[in-house]
């Protein structure tokens, strides 16, 4: 597997009608790209439709995720979460996370909710060690993890040092998305 080091910062941020193409070939290379272009414009049309976040590496697209607002804004829903495999266990999908918390949090939800298809250990470990924790019990295969948002404090906790060189997760302004909806 190739290894990444990132020497300029990962840009999380929402997804653009321009996107599609790029969504098609890094995320979705199994979909028919007309069908990419047409359900991301339906969750960009309005307000009360998923917010599409994408992470951006070097102008390339690396990784997509939306993140739904549940029960009146209660708490929001990770979905379709995907990291461009060649650039996986990197700390992208850590980044992209944690943007989603926080637009979560702007829109006043008191935690994030994702789902896991089971058995899946590896993936369940991840979420285990970003804070989130399972709710209930599973049903038909699947997995709710919970995790409240935190007023004051960091909502997701740094992933653990990688073998290979270790990203740089810098703090500034142009990593921010702003998701207003």
């Amino acid at each position: 597997m190739n290894r990444l080091r990132l020497t300029r910062p990962l840009l999380v941020r929402q997804a653009r009608l321009d996107d599609a193409a790029d969504l098609h070939a890094t995320c979705f290379p199994d979909q028919p790209p007309q069908w990419v272009a047409d359900y991301l414009a339906w969750c960009l049309e309005a307000p009360d439709r998923p917010a599409r976040l994408v992470a951006l590496l070097r102008g390339h697209l690396v990784a997509q995720m939306e993140l739904t607002r549940r029960q009146n804004g209660e708490w929001a829903e990770i979905s379709n979460f995907i990291v461009s495999e060649a650039l996986r266990r990197q700390g992208i999908g850590w980044r992209v996370a944690g943007a989603a918390v926080r637009t979560a949090q702007r829109w006043g939800c008191r935690e994030v909710r994702l789902q896991v298809q089971l058995p899946n250990e590896e993936l369940t470990e991840m979420y285990r060690h970003w804070g989130f924790h399972p709710l209930g019990t599973p049903l038909n295969g699947r997995q709710w993890f919970t995790l409240p948002i935190e007023r004051e404090s960091p909502p997701v906790q740094e992933p653990p040092q990688p073998r290979a060189p270790r990203l740089r997760m810098g703090t500034s302004e142009s990593n921010e998305v702003s998701v207003d909806r």
